[in-house]
């Protein structure tokens, strides 16, 4: 995990879908970049242990899905949605809606200004719509 840390608020990339169990004790994120990619496939207890230690543990309250496509596809073509997507959309949506956390989408090769708390001068919001 790397996290960002910025006065309007803290980002933490978590590209994998792994975890150890603890690592992010004490570390506090607005949003989180939540790697997916096999999230689908995994059973419901690694799938809710790995929510727990990643979301749950930073406080974030923003989650953008990250490594959900396959990788193989060029950057010049249409994103295409990895085997698990749906099942891990599917997991996310419902924990998310449980923990008052915002599901949001980044746009593909295009800059964006993460408004991380409310109220940050320039913020831009980011579609809650899947790509």
């Amino acid at each position: 995990s790397i996290l960002f840390e910025h006065p309007t608020g803290n980002l933490l990339l978590h590209g994998s879908a792994g975890y150890l169990p603890g690592a992010l004790a004490g570390v506090k994120a607005d949003a989180v970049l939540l790697g997916t990619g096999g999230l689908g496939d995994l059973p419901r207890a690694e799938q809710e242990a790995y929510y727990r230690e990643v979301v749950l543990a930073t406080g974030a309250k923003q989650l953008f899905p990250v490594h959900w496509d396959v990788m193989s596809t060029p950057y010049s073509a249409p994103l295409v949605p990895d085997t698990d997507f749906q099942r891990s959309m599917s997991f996310l949506t419902e924990m998310n809606a449980a923990h008052g956390v915002q599901l949001a989408w980044l746009p593909k090769g295009e800059p964006v200004l993460l408004g991380l708390r409310r109220g940050s001068p320039g913020a831009m919001p980011v579609s809650p719509q899947q790509p």
